[in-house]
């Protein structure tokens, strides 16, 4: 007896666990497989065309497959996510490092410049050195003659 054949179906709470049948029921009536009436006792199922179909097309266990599918996908996007997140740190940090060794070299620079200018300093010194020392010299001189003896 096929799907079409079927059209009604009584199935008695009194013999079943009322929960889980009512809980059966609102699946088949979410998925459109069957049109459920229900009442206190008995429920009535009818089952329509559509119910063939949902069959062919691998009924609930292809409901549950993409529902599996969806699941890895979520976690395949989260797990990319966090990834992502990952590397925005890093990349944070490698800038963050940059910008410490960009101001390293700009300090280094300036003491470097620093330091030239006191070398090339003491290298016009030496030729100043002499000249200084004449100047003195004949300061001294010149103060010696004007002490009276």
């Amino acid at each position: 007896m096929g799907y079409t054949e079927r059209k009604l179906s009584k199935i008695d709470f009194s013999r079943t666990i009322v929960i889980e049948y009512k809980r059966y029921f609102e699946i088949i009536k979410l998925y459109n497989v069957a049109n459920v009436l229900m009442t206190l006792n008995p429920a009535v199922v009818a089952i329509p065309v559509i119910t063939e179909k949902f069959m062919k097309d691998g009924g609930f266990r292809t409901i549950y497959d993409k529902w599996i599918q969806e699941q890895k996908e979520v976690k395949e996007i989260e797990k990319l996510q966090m990834e992502n997140l990952k590397l925005s740190n890093e990349n944070f940090e490698y800038q963050q490092t940059i910008r410490n060794q960009e101001q390293k070299i700009r300090d280094l620079t300036e003491t470097n410049t620093t330091l030239n200018i006191i070398k090339s300093a003491l290298k016009i010194w030496w030729l100043i050195l002499p000249i200084v020392g004449y100047i003195l010299g004949k300061a001294i001189e010149l103060l010696i003659k004007l002490i009276p003896d």
